[in-house]
């Protein structure tokens, strides 16, 4: 392997159900926490965002314990339950999941080579 990512941005490939709770058995894909949105699906997002804060909690938000406290994948599950379409883009070589200053000094020596 090259290390080099392997991006298929051609690909249509629709989400249907986000989240952390979905059963391994179900999921195909692992959410890598970055996202691109055109303004108007930016635009969208914050409305619903505004819309969900400010309306009188009944607890949950999908997998948040309230609207105040969700994460994006709570949202993105609110534009996909609206019927919003949502799309991914496989990555399936070349990711290095960054969560200490160890990992990011390895990240930097990978790249500089």
């Amino acid at each position: 392997s090259t290390g080099r990512r392997a991006l298929d941005m051609h690909a249509r490939n629709r989400v249907l159900k986000i989240g952390m709770e979905i059963p391994a058995q179900e999921a195909n894909c692992e959410y890598a926490g970055l996202a691109l949105f055109s303004k108007k699906g930016f635009d969208l997002l914050r409305r619903i965002y505004r819309e969900v804060v400010n309306r009188p909690s009944n607890g949950h938000f999908h997998e948040a314990t309230t609207p105040q406290t969700a994460s994006l994948t709570d949202l993105l599950q609110e534009l996909i339950d609206r019927g919003h379409e949502v799309f991914c883009v496989e990555v399936s070589s070349g990711c290095l999941e960054i969560h200490s200053f160890d990992d990011y000094k390895l990240a930097c020596q990978l790249v500089a080579r």
